[in-house]
Protein backbone atom coordinates (compact mmCIF):
# COMPACT_ATOMS: atom_id res chain seq x y z
CA UNK A 1 0.00 0.00 0.00
CA UNK A 2 1.32 3.44 -0.92
CA UNK A 3 -0.02 6.74 0.43
CA UNK A 4 0.30 9.78 -1.87
CA UNK A 5 -0.97 13.34 -1.58
CA UNK A 6 -1.19 15.93 -4.34
CA UNK A 7 -2.38 19.57 -4.31
CA UNK A 8 -3.69 21.61 -7.23
CA UNK A 9 -4.72 25.18 -7.99
CA UNK A 10 -7.46 24.08 -10.39
CA UNK A 11 -10.05 21.33 -10.21
CA UNK A 12 -9.46 20.44 -13.88
CA UNK A 13 -5.75 19.71 -13.18
CA UNK A 14 -6.67 17.55 -10.20
CA UNK A 15 -9.23 15.56 -12.19
CA UNK A 16 -6.75 15.02 -15.05
CA UNK A 17 -4.10 13.63 -12.67
CA UNK A 18 -6.71 11.41 -10.98
CA UNK A 19 -7.73 10.10 -14.42
CA UNK A 20 -4.09 9.44 -15.38
CA UNK A 21 -3.45 7.57 -12.13
CA UNK A 22 -6.67 5.53 -12.36
CA UNK A 23 -6.86 4.78 -16.08
CA UNK A 24 -3.33 5.32 -17.36
CA UNK A 25 -1.34 3.71 -14.55
CA UNK A 26 -3.98 1.28 -13.30
CA UNK A 27 -3.88 2.55 -9.72
CA UNK A 28 -6.44 0.80 -7.53
CA UNK A 29 -7.38 1.53 -3.95
CA UNK A 30 -8.92 4.70 -2.54
CA UNK A 31 -8.83 8.12 -4.12
CA UNK A 32 -10.17 11.06 -2.11
CA UNK A 33 -10.88 14.48 -3.59
CA UNK A 34 -10.80 17.14 -0.89
CA UNK A 35 -11.69 20.79 -1.64
CA UNK A 36 -9.34 23.20 0.15
CA UNK A 37 -9.76 26.81 1.30
CA UNK A 38 -9.03 29.39 -1.37
CA UNK A 39 -10.25 27.22 -4.24
CA UNK A 40 -7.36 24.73 -4.13
CA UNK A 41 -7.86 20.96 -4.39
CA UNK A 42 -6.19 18.01 -2.68
CA UNK A 43 -6.06 14.50 -4.13
CA UNK A 44 -5.26 11.81 -1.57
CA UNK A 45 -4.45 8.35 -2.92
CA UNK A 46 -4.16 5.11 -0.95
CA UNK A 47 -2.84 2.94 -3.76
CA UNK A 48 -2.83 -0.85 -3.61
CA UNK A 49 -0.18 -0.71 -6.32
CA UNK A 50 3.30 0.52 -5.40
CA UNK A 51 4.35 3.17 -7.93
CA UNK A 52 8.00 3.65 -8.82
CA UNK A 53 9.58 7.00 -8.01
CA UNK A 54 10.41 7.37 -11.70
CA UNK A 55 6.68 7.09 -12.48
CA UNK A 56 5.80 9.62 -9.79
CA UNK A 57 8.25 12.16 -11.25
CA UNK A 58 5.57 13.01 -13.83
CA UNK A 59 3.45 14.35 -10.95
CA UNK A 60 6.17 15.82 -8.70
CA UNK A 61 5.04 19.44 -9.14
CA UNK A 62 1.73 18.52 -7.46
CA UNK A 63 3.02 16.09 -4.83
CA UNK A 64 3.15 16.98 -1.15
CA UNK A 65 4.49 14.84 1.70
CA UNK A 66 1.27 14.28 3.61
CA UNK A 67 -2.09 15.89 4.22
CA UNK A 68 -2.53 18.05 7.30
CA UNK A 69 -3.85 16.27 10.37
CA UNK A 70 -7.57 15.62 10.05
CA UNK A 71 -7.72 16.10 6.27
CA UNK A 72 -9.62 12.84 5.86
CA UNK A 73 -11.14 12.58 9.31
CA UNK A 74 -14.52 14.00 10.28
CA UNK A 75 -14.41 16.79 12.88
CA UNK A 76 -13.95 15.37 16.37
CA UNK A 77 -12.45 12.08 15.16
CA UNK A 78 -9.98 10.45 17.53
CA UNK A 79 -6.86 8.76 16.25
CA UNK A 80 -5.74 5.44 17.72
CA UNK A 81 -3.37 5.97 20.59
CA UNK A 82 -4.79 9.36 21.62
CA UNK A 83 -4.82 9.72 25.39
CA UNK A 84 -8.37 11.08 25.22
CA UNK A 85 -9.66 7.99 23.39
CA UNK A 86 -10.46 6.18 26.62
CA UNK A 87 -10.55 2.44 26.74
CA UNK A 88 -11.88 -0.53 28.59
CA UNK A 89 -12.25 -0.21 32.34
CA UNK A 90 -11.25 3.47 32.34
CA UNK A 91 -7.87 2.95 30.66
Amino acid sequence: MQFLTFEFDRESEMREVARRLWEGLGVTGEIHIVPQPGGRWRLVVNSEKELRESTLKAFERYRVDAPPAGALEPPGAVSPGDDDAGGRDGE
